[in-house]
């Protein structure tokens, strides 16, 4: 198949579904198998290397979109993750400055940021089971200075900030959340999902309906922060691994589809 963002060239890379820079950061360059786990709706997977196929998405784009064209785009991602892993105490005030997570070149580079986010929805929807027409998110990553189906939500997850502030030992929470699909028919869908680093959960909604006036304004310099409280609960009665523990709070108000489908659509409206 040809790579969805430059639809030319040969679909011959394989997007990491979480940076390698930030996996080896996080876990250094080696590893025992059993401090990284994948998990999915199956089984919980061992992790050998950080070139797993668990890690990667399929081949759907291009070595030339994935290496060179969003390296840009990756950079600004690298910047964020730093700004989280430094900065939590600004973040659960409710808000992300960008001019303070990137300077005085915030606009251009929280463009960037977003056009990550943009390549991990687009090749989440791309190896789904239905058919969209991904255009205008490959367009905004080749440099259109805006995009009309996508926007991003950020969460900040209390639990999650309370157990790594709380535990001596070095833990790391990366959650990469399922993507459905909604919408009154095939030929009108929705897709929605979320990824995680730590305690930030950013959501991302693509939908081919947003109003001009409800989509991502760039020179926006804060954007909201959703504050997810941590509540003790039945939930946790029969938990026996940090793992567990950060998969509640990952859910934690999207544990039915019913919750879900209110959050993406109150995202599309906003």
């Amino acid at each position: 198949m040809k790579c969805w963002i430059c639809n030319k060239n040969e679909a011959n890379s394989r997007e990491h579904k979480f940076k390698a820079s930030i996996l080896k950061k996080t876990y250094g360059k080696k590893y025992d198998k059993d401090e990284m786990l994948y998990g999915n709706t199956d089984s919980i997977y061992e992790i050998e290397s950080f070139k797993s196929d668990f890690l990667k998405f399929p081949k759907v784009i291009c070595s030339e979109c994935n290496n060179e064209l969003t390296k840009s785009h990756d950079d600004s991602f690298d910047i964020f993750i730093n700004y989280i892993d430094t900065s939590g105490v600004d973040l659960s005030k409710g808000n992300i400055d960008f001019e303070k997570v990137y300077g005085t070149n915030w606009i251009q580079e929280k463009r960037n940021l977003y056009r990550y986010f943009a390549k991990h929805a687009g090749c989440k929807i791309v190896i789904g089971s239905t058919k969209y027409d991904v255009n205008d998110l490959a367009e905004f990553i080749r440099g259109k200075d805006n995009t009309t189906s996508l926007k991003i939500h950020f969460q900040y997850k209390e639990g999650i900030k309370k157990i790594i502030d709380s535990i001596e030992e070095k833990i790391v929470n990366l959650y990469n959340g399922e993507t459905i699909y909604f919408g009154e028919n095939e030929n009108c869908l929705n897709y929605a999902g979320w990824a995680s680093h730590n305690f930030i959960s950013t959501v991302w909604v693509v939908s081919p309906f947003l109003e001009p006036a409800k989509q991502i304004e760039f020179d926006k310099k804060v954007e909201d922060v959703e504050f997810n409280s941590f509540h003790n609960c039945d939930s946790f009665s029969d938990v026996q691994t940090i793992r567990e523990y950060f998969d509640i709070i990952e859910h934690s108000g999207l544990n039915t589809l019913q919750e879900r489908l209110e959050l993406y659509k109150n995202i599309i409206e906003k």
